[in-house]
C-alpha cells in the first residue's frame, strides 16, 4: 500500500468526455485502486470493500449524480464524512472524491486507533458516529492498493430510489471480490 497524495502515473484520472470515458475510469483506475484502501482519521480508519460511483456535475453523463456549483475537484482522493438528515433521521455517509467522481461507501470496516474493536457495515449509513472524532471529517490520508493490477472488482447496479433515469441502470457498484 501508498499514500495516495504519493501518485504516480497508473493513478492519474483519463479525461471524460462521454458516459464510455466515465466507465473506463471506473473499470481501469478508481475500482482496482480504491477498493481494499485504507482512510484514516485522526482517531480512526475505515477499510473500504464496496462502493458506488458518481460523476458530479455533469447530468449528461451521470443524471443521478449530484449537481453543486461549489464542488471542488480534488487532483488527490480525498474522504469526507457527510452528516445526512431526511425526514426526521440523520446519519453519516463517507465519500472518496476524486476529480469529479464521488465514491459513496457502501461496505467496510471501520475501527478505532486506540481499541482492537472492529465495526463492519453494509449500506450507506457508516457507523461513524462513535468512530469518527468530530474535528475530523476530512482526510486525504488514503493508503491505496500498490500491487499492479490493483483489486479485482465486481460492478453492479447502483442502489439508486429513482429508476425514472437511465443512469439509474449503470453498473457503477463496485464490490472487491475477496469480500
Amino acid at each position: 500500500m501508498y499514500e495516495s497524495s504519493n501518485m504516480n502515473s497508473d493513478m492519474l484520472l483519463k479525461d471524460v468526455q462521454s458516459k464510455q470515458h466515465a466507465e473506463d475510469n471506473i473499470k481501469n483506475i478508481i475500482s482496482p485502486k480504491l477498493l481494499e484502501t485504507v482512510i484514516v482519521f485522526q482517531k480512526n480508519w475505515v477499510f473500504v470493500t464496496q462502493f458506488e460511483v458518481y460523476y458530479r456535475s455533469n447530468s449528461y453523463i451521470d443524471g443521478s449524480a449530484m449537481t453543486t456549483m461549489m464542488d471542488k475537484y480534488p487532483v488527490n482522493p480525498v474522504a469526507k464524512r457527510k452528516n445526512k438528515t431526511e425526514k426526521g433521521k440523520s446519519w453519516f455517509e463517507l465519500s472518496i472524491f476524486w476529480g469529479r467522481f464521488e465514491m459513496l461507501l457502501t461496505g467496510g470496516i471501520c475501527g478505532n486507533k486506540m481499541s482492537n474493536d472492529l465495526v463492519p457495515f453494509l449500506g450507506l449509513n457508516v457507523p461513524l458516529e462513535e468512530l469518527v472524532d468530530g474535528e475530523s471529517l476530512i482526510s486525504d490520508n488514503i493508503y491505496v492498493n500498490g500491487h499492479g493490477d490493483g483489486v479485482k472488482a465486481h460492478l453492479q447496479v447502483r442502489n439508486l430510489r429513482n429508476w425514472t433515469k437511465l443512469s439509474s441502470s449503470f453498473d457503477w457498484a463496485c464490490i472487491s471480490s475477496r469480500f
